[in-house]
């Protein structure tokens, strides 16, 4: 088994989370670089980067700012895959916290 993510899979999911939970228009951007999490069109709430072997979500608002997470690009166990998930579910309410206070 091999399951392998991406930045932009990331940040649309963690976007699609947010929206879900506070009812705010949420949506990554994409460039060459990065992704970036957007909550009403306008606000940059978190910056989504692939680095080496991981995947960095860091908040750009809130308690969490400059409290990075890394979730592995990739799992060939469900041991790893737990390990994706866990560091998912992590982000996603840091990211959450940083759309609380935008």
């Amino acid at each position: 088994m091999h399951i392998a993510i991406t930045s932009e899979e990331v940040a649309k999911v963690i976007a699609a989370e947010i929206e879900q939970a506070t009812g705010t228009d949420c949506e990554a951007h994409t460039d060459n670089i990065n992704t970036v999490i957007t909550c009403d069109h306008t606000t940059t709430i978190a910056q989504v980067t692939t680095l080496f072997g991981v995947i960095a979500v860091a908040p750009s608002r809130g308690l969490f700012v400059g409290d990075i997470t890394e979730i592995p690009l990739e799992a060939r166990t469900i041991d790893g895959m737990m390990e994706i998930a866990h560091a998912l579910t992590k982000a996603t309410s840091h990211v959450l916290n940083a759309a609380l206070n935008h």
